[in-house]
């Protein structure tokens, strides 16, 4: 090797959907040069993954596209690559249609697209780059390398890794997969809904972002039978208000200094930061507070119609916390205490999600319309749902009501805080050596400053957690903001812990230092 070449970082990110693309971003757009990646995905849905995956077009992302750029330096990427295409109208900041969050099979083009430009970036940059169609089913850190073995016995040692595993599809809780009438993935719902029959009477199991897809899927397809959306709490999504530019930041510069340092906060301080920054950006905290209460507790058509009447409402609060969840959220959340942690999940987990992951104004009206109609009904306090002998299945209720319906449609998410099974053996193997730990919310234990896995000895600088795995230390892992800035910190992680293994010496010619 010649000294005066500093060698270069080989990276292994293990698992190939939208997290992948935002590491491999972030790496386009570091300085590191002539190095090693190797991204292994076993699936057909390599950087697009199930959530943007080939769709109808009315699937759509319940992002606006400023929002959802992989690219850390310019929150526009997106926007740019619609205009491009003649998909955005930059004057009225809407699509083709007149919507303004685009369908998911786009993005899903966009993060094909971006992934491939990535690879030729790092390409033109020395980097040898490998696209390996095999899951990763061992790891083992021996000799400063993380050894991979994946599912058909090759091996390969790995100066860094990351693990973007991802997670399950929808968790099936009433333990219904195989049975006749049951669907147990809605998506692609281009294909899945068609095998409803269209006087079908349906259960959609869920009352997230999923099941209003579901719904709205089924309609799209002309469906004429009763549509029942059942749930444990019978919550709706809220509904994302139209944008208003110029909104202030929600953080100020202690805030974000503390949370940047780890400093520990406890969740009334938080709040009363919170309170603080919004009463200076003009916000009604008093109706931001009932609008809180109105969650659980409001009835849910009355509440959809409420909040669809305020879509260009001035006030900010809202807009503002939707803003700050993906940024201030897990940095303030990895520095709450323990006990405030458990209470969040417990109390208020539910709220923040209906609050913060709203579903599109076009998609509140078009379920209110055939909530009104008497199409689509809600039903809460769901306790079981068990297939009928003669066919078809029965819906039971804590009042003890119940619901029978022709055909079940499975919306639900991922099992929370379940490892995905398909990565169960790799996961396994870090943790049974000690080189992972679980963490009680979910996932595994990381640090919130740099995503490196925390293990028997703390942080390991080469074995990184990027996305669904790092529930637990983080409140929100799946959406892209999030992802794009803890890919953009593991990067910056990993290529100082590469530089310390050579530092310069002198004469400029790098130290070759025993691998830690």
């Amino acid at each position: 090797m010649n000294l005066l070449d500093l060698p270069g970082p080989d990276i292994a990110v293990v698992g190939g959907a939208a997290a992948a693309v935002c590491l491999l971003r972030a790496l386009a757009e570091s300085k590191l040069v002539d190095g090693y990646l190797t991204v292994f995905e076993p699936t057909s849905l390599r950087w697009r993954g199930r959530a943007y995956q080939h769709d109808a077009e009315h699937v759509r992302t319940n992002a606006l596209p400023e929002d959802i750029s992989v690219t850390a330096a310019d929150p526009d990427d997106f926007t740019h690559w619609l205009i491009e295409r003649s998909l955005f109208d930059p004057a009225t900041e809407t699509l083709p249609d007149g919507a303004h969050c685009p369908p998911r099979r786009r993005y899903g083009e966009y993060l094909e697209d971006r992934a491939a430009g990535a690879i030729r970036s790092l390409r033109a940059r020395g980097w040898r780059v490998r696209l390996v169609e095999e899951r990763v089913v061992d790891a083992e850190r021996a000799g400063g390398r993380v050894w991979l073995r994946t599912d058909s016995g090759q091996i390969s040692g790995h100066g860094h890794v990351v693990l973007c595993v991802g997670s399950d599809g929808a968790h099936d809780p009433y333990r219904l997969a195989g049975r006749t009438g049951f669907i147990g993935d809605v998506y692609p719902i281009q294909s899945t809904l068609d095998r409803v029959p269209a006087g079908a009477s349906t259960a959609v199991l869920g009352n997230g972002l999923t099941a209003v897809d579901a719904v709205l899927g089924l309609a799209a397809n002309g469906h004429t039978g009763p549509i029942t959306m059942v749930s444990r709490s019978g919550i709706l999504p809220g509904v994302r208000q139209h944008p208003v530019r110029g909104l202030p930041v929600l953080a100020d510069r202690i805030w974000r200094r503390q949370l940047a340092e780890g400093t520990p906060v406890s969740w009334a301080r938080a709040a009363n930061w919170l309170s603080a920054e919004l009463g200076r950006a003009g916000a009604d905290l008093g109706r931001l507070q009932r609008e809180m209460a109105a969650v659980g507790t409001a009835e849910p058509w009355a509440r959809l119609r409420r909040n669809l009447g305020e879509v260009d409402d001035p006030d900010p609060a809202l807009r503002m916390l939707q803003a700050a969840v993906p940024f201030a959220g897990p940095r303030l959340w990895a520095s709450l205490a323990e006990g405030d942690r458990g209470h969040l999940l417990d109390n208020a987990f539910r709220t923040i999600v209906s609050l913060c992951c709203p579903m599109t104004p076009a998609s509140a009206t078009a379920l209110l319309g055939l909530a009104e109609s008497g199409q689509l009904r809600l039903r809460a306090g769901v306790r079981e749902v068990i297939p009928i002998t003669r066919g078809g299945f029965e819906v039971r209720t804590a009042d003890s009501r119940l619901l029978r319906v022709d055909r079940v449609i499975n919306a639900c998410g991922a099992a929370p805080g379940r490892v995905p099974t398909a990565a169960l053996p790799l996961i396994s193997s870090l943790t049974s050596a000690g080189r992972a730990r679980p963490h009680p919310h979910g996932g595994l234990r990381v640090d919130p400053r740099t995503s490196a896995v925390l293990g028997a000895d703390g942080p390991d600088p080469r074995l990184f957690v990027l996305g669904d795995l790092g529930l637990g230390t983080f409140l929100f892992t799946f959406g892209i903001p999030a992802l794009v800035e803890r890919a953009v910190e593991i990067v910056r992680a990993l290529g100082s812990h590469h530089r310390s293994l050579f530092p310069a010496r002198a004469d400029g010619r790098p130290h070759l230092l025993g691998r830690k």
